[in-house]
């Protein structure tokens, strides 16, 4: 047999070494020719639209400060008071006269100023909102008390107070008409000198960031905007970078580092405000790589060249497989085949001499692994023999029944009779499909059958939609919960464990809730246990067997899922088609 000492594996160094060598030359180009200018031109950029963004940042803070003034305005009060006597009298809250003041003046205010939002509340947390994208007044109830409101009721200064979202929290107003950046100021009614109420005004910061980023430029910056060293708005996703200490003497100080996936830039404008934005590198280089068109097409051309001395090492390559499958196609008659005797480069004599080899084990593999299958059928078979019979098992429960009425211990006879008849619901029929009412009373059946071991320490109850009575569902469907609701539920800070369902229809849906009172679950073990349903290996027999016979019986659209809190109870929500019997069974 020829053997070529001119090895494919030193051919293949070669060109792995031109190759590396190629690469490090373009990316020492790209990186020293555009690296310097790139970060030039960004932080040029950025910095330009920093002090755009907090410079119309002080200003709408300014106009912000002063359109909360509207309300205790001498001069707006010389006709009408209809907005001092509202809030003197209290609550505000139906007061459909202060309502329409309120609508006027503060439209006005809006449509006057950069303001987006205005709103104001009574001593009672009673508050009426105006928003500039909405045609009507909104009433709204702060929902606890929060501190921004009770710091500014104190203040009797009458200063203002910028608030940022996390500070403008339970201020009763729903999330969509909520404002990034506020300022409240405590109301002083101007002909008795106290306090009545609080005025909070407030702008959207987004819109001043698109208006000073539009979309032609960098993308995907997150941005930090602190006001007299707080957290004042932010739209980072990841980790907040805190505010670094203030350096210099200069009102306005711009530097930038390299942090993490992307570039920092701070901006300290004046006293009171500074801003950070993190832009990401993908965002730098998705500008870049049109300006590197040439490079690209020279990195083409190289590739080309590359690729025709592939081919040509691939040739020997070629003339070898193409034996090599002829020789597997072999396998598909009565013998072995073996390749035969070729003069081949170093390497693929070493495969010649190993597909010979392999050759040679495969029929004594083959009849091993026949053997092996004919061991492991013979052994689950035998399995199979020794698993419990379910109809001995209905059987002897009869005999025990029998035989406890028979001795007077009625409640032993009880529980056997009653476990008969819940084993004999799973053994009657063939069809999995039941109605929910003959589900409802087997049910029943069960919670008997609890009764003798927890007496009075399980409190149930079923609030179900007659119209869903005849309707399809599997066997055993609420057992395994009430189950998982009794192994988990009970601890030692509950002696009773409460165990709800409830049922109703919803569009073409059934809908069935079994909640409890129990221990209920952490955000992590509610997730592994979702996780546990969604997986098709998992070993679970009880929800995850219930959720994937729903599913196998009614389309993967249908099935379980969880809700929990710690300590305070869980609920599994049951989703089935509405599919009613023709007739009650």
């Amino acid at each position: 047999m020829f053997k070529n000492t001119n090895s494919i594996k030193n051919q293949l160094y070669r060109l792995a070494i031109l190759q590396c060598l190629l690469v490090i030359v373009f990316w020492l180009y790209l990186i020293i020719s555009k690296t310097m200018s790139l970060l030039n031109t960004v932080n040029y950029q950025i910095s330009q639209n920093s002090e755009k963004i907090l410079t119309q940042l002080d200003n709408d803070l300014s106009v912000l400060s002063r359109t909360t003034l509207f309300p205790v305005n001498r001069s707006l009060f010389a006709n009408n008071d209809s907005l001092c006597s509202g809030l003197r009298k209290g609550s505000i809250l139906g007061n459909h006269t202060f309502e329409f003041e309120f609508f006027t003046q503060a439209q006005t205010q809006l449509n006057n100023s950069s303001v987006d939002f205005v709103a104001i509340y009574d001593q009672s947390g009673n508050g009426v909102f105006l928003t500039k994208k909405s045609t009507l007044s909104h009433t709204c109830t702060i929902r606890q008390n929060a501190d921004w409101y009770t710091s500014t009721l104190q203040d009797h200064l009458g200063s203002s107070l910028v608030l940022g979202p996390n500070d403008f929290l339970n201020s009763g107003i729903a999330e969509k008409d909520s404002v990034s950046v506020c300022v409240a100021r405590n109301l002083m009614d101007p002909y008795h000198y106290r306090t009545i109420g609080v005025c909070v005004a407030g702008i959207d910061v987004n819109n001043i960031i698109r208006d000073t980023f539009p979309e032609n430029n960098l993308t995907n910056q997150e941005f930090v905007i602190y006001y007299k060293g707080k957290l004042l708005f932010t739209n980072m996703n990841t980790h907040i970078s805190p505010l670094p200490e203030y350096q210099g003497t200069m009102r306005k100080q711009f530097y930038s580092t390299l942090k993490g996936s992307g570039i920092e830039h701070y901006l300290f404008h004046g006293d009171n405000t500074a801003i950070i934005i993190r832009t990401p590198f993908s965002s730098l280089f998705h500008h870049v790589l049109p300006a590197q068109l040439p490079i690209i097409m020279l990195w083409t051309g190289i590739l080309i060249f590359i690729s025709q001395t592939m081919f040509r090492i691939s040739r020997n390559i070629q003339a070898f497989l193409k034996v090599l499958i002829t020789t597997c196609n072999a396998f598909e008659t009565d013998y072995v085949p073996t390749l035969p005797a070729l003069s081949l480069p170093l390497e693929f004599h070493e495969v010649l001499l190993s597909f010979n080899h392999m050759s040679d084990k495969i029929n004594t593999l083959i009849h091993e692994i026949l053997i092996k299958d004919l061991e492991k059928r013979e052994t689950e078979l035998q399995l199979l023999r020794t698993q419990i019979n379910p109809h001995y098992l209905y059987n002897t429960l009869e005999v025990i029944h029998l035989a406890a009425y028979k001795n007077n211990d009625l409640q032993v006879a009880a529980m056997a009779e009653l476990l008969g008849k819940n084993l004999q619901y799973g053994l009657r029929g063939t069809t999995e499909e039941v109605s929910l009412q003959e589900e409802l009373r087997q049910l029943d059946i069960y919670l008997s059958i609890l009764s003798y071991q927890y007496a009075d320490n399980i409190i149930f109850h079923k609030i179900i939609d007659p119209s869903l009575l005849n309707c399809r569902t599997i066997k055993l469907l609420f057992q395994p919960m009430i189950e998982n609701s009794i192994l988990h539920g009970f601890d030692s800070n509950k002696s009773k464990i409460m165990i709800d369902i409830l049922g109703y229809k919803k569009g073409s849906k059934i809908i069935l809730c079994v909640s409890d009172n129990g221990c209920g679950m952490n955000q992590e073990e509610l997730k592994k246990l979702q996780q546990e349903l969604s997986n098709p290996n998992s070993q679970s027999i009880g929800i995850r067997n219930v959720s994937r016979r729903i599913q196998l019986t009614y389309g993967p659209e249908y099935g379980l899922s969880i809700d929990s809190i710690k300590d305070l109870g869980s609920t599994i929500i049951i989703t089935m088609p509405y599919l009613p019997f023709d007739t009650l069974q």
